[in-house]
């Protein structure tokens, strides 16, 4: 409901001090602003983390409180307990593509050496925050680089490079599509990943 693109005075990280208050910051600003746009997905994965680590949401994504909903500040952008189930939604489809990659691949998710997040959302979400709410498997703690603007990259050393077009080609050969939806045992997968693991509250 406060979602925002990745722009100017959007709150894009969330954490909680030694005392347990929730601090933010905004895109633009190292410190919190008067006002947010709102919270863009880093900013969004990073408040959940706190919630549930103040056992403010339970693991399975509802608001302990009578008031559904958090906030924060007068003005400020808040998070409805339709936007948790959303979120339930999207971190329970990539965690469970997880589990059916490495199925298909026949390998165990913790034999992954690292896993690189890349682009705009991916370098600019903490993993610690995507491990917390289940996005990422637990396994992968401290496996998780940030590889940057991969797809900027990438057509930089096309057109650079155009030798490089001929090892893409070989590597578009090794590429299998696979239709996560059809897959057995994704929908059961996908259930479990809707959950939010258990943490030690603060």
């Amino acid at each position: 409901s406060s979602g925002s693109p990745a722009t100017e005075g959007a709150i894009d990280h969330v954490w909680l001090d030694e005392a347990q208050h929730i601090h933010f910051s905004t895109i633009g600003s190292p410190v919190e602003q008067s006002q947010a746009t709102g919270v863009c997905g880093s900013g969004l994965l990073d408040l959940v983390s706190c919630l549930r680590r103040l056992a403010i949401i339970d693991e399975y994504g509802a608001f302990t409180s009578t008031a559904p909903i958090y906030t924060f500040g007068a003005g400020q952008p808040s998070l409805t307990q339709a936007d948790v189930r959303s979120l339930q939604l999207a971190k329970g489809a990539i965690a469970a593509g997880i589990v059916i990659l490495c199925q298909r691949a026949g390998i165990d998710v913790a034999e992954i050496e690292t896993l690189y997040l890349a682009d705009g959302f991916g370098s600019t979400l903490l993993p610690s925050s995507a491990l917390d709410i289940g996005l990422l498997p637990a396994a992968l703690n401290g496996r998780i680089e940030t590889a940057g603007n991969t797809a900027l990259s990438g057509t930089l050393l096309l057109a650079t490079q155009p030798e490089a077009f001929t090892s893409m080609q070989a590597l578009l050969q090794r590429i299998t599509v696979v239709d996560l939806a059809r897959e057995r045992g994704f929908q059961d997968a996908f259930a479990d990943a809707m959950l939010f693991p258990e943490l030690n509250h603060a």
